[in-house]
């Protein structure tokens, strides 16, 4: 599922019902794209502006009927996500600069881990996922967007992005698991009596191999930068 089709499923899950976008709001859709505004903006501001909308008409939650209804709401928060970037450094070819106006620069590491961050963002942009682990990733990528924003202006550590990681990691696990179709969580718990029949595992550990085991029926990455 594409780009487009993301959103034409989010607009259809807001409504209700199964809703095809019409022209006009397919190159709205389009146009979002061509700006290369991530999907998680694009969801929370849809759910945002849905939110104040069914608030306001508690009667009728379903009357939105088109795309455009969230237009602003999805320009506001890419233009504020942008607006945050300002003063932040770019990425500088020469490894002996430290500073540029007064704004530290990333350094080689760091470099490193931003690139490495943005591509954890990315593999978590998977589709037809059940809930609750469609909202669970879509939060997680929206944190690791925060995560990258804060790299360099809270001079941030590939251990302190790892710690990070691991709290995104543990919203993430749980949700994962409770996605999981009672058959394959059975088969898994099953593979997993087999292949430690020998050994005395605790609970903890079970699960933990049951989580592992999660991520890769899912295809969702490790939140982590040492699995990339």
């Amino acid at each position: 599922m594409n780009y487009l089709e993301q959103i034409e499923q989010e607009f259809s899950k807001i409504r209700g019902r199964w809703t095809p976008l019409a022209p006009l709001d397919w190159a709205l859709a389009q146009s979002w794209e061509t700006k290369q505004i991530p999907l998680p903006f694009v969801f929370r501001a849809m759910d945002d502006v849905h939110k104040k909308f069914v608030a306001a008409n508690p009667n009728r939650p379903d009357t939105i009927n088109s795309l455009r209804y969230f237009e602003k709401g999805v320009e506001k928060e890419f233009a504020e996500w942008q607006t945050s970037q300002v003063g932040k450094a770019d990425y500088l070819q020469d490894d002996d600069l430290s500073e540029v106006s007064g704004f530290a620069v990333l350094t080689a590491a760091d470099y490193d881990d931003v690139q490495a961050l943005y591509s954890l963002e990315a593999k978590l942009q998977k589709d037809n996922q059940p809930e609750p682990l469609r909202s669970a990733r879509i939060n997680a990528a929206i944190k690791i967007l925060a995560l990258i924003d804060d790299v360099v202006p809270k001079k941030l550590s590939t251990s302190d992005i790892e710690t990070r990681l691991e709290a995104i990691s543990a919203e993430l696990d749980l949700s994962l698991v409770l996605s999981l179709p009672d058959e394959v969580r059975a088969r898994m718990l099953e593979t997993i009596k087999r292949d430690y029949a020998r050994i005395t595992i605790n609970d903890e550990s079970r699960q933990k191999l049951l989580i592992k085991q999660a991520y890769e029926f899912f295809g969702l990455p490790k939140l982590t930068l040492f699995e990339l």
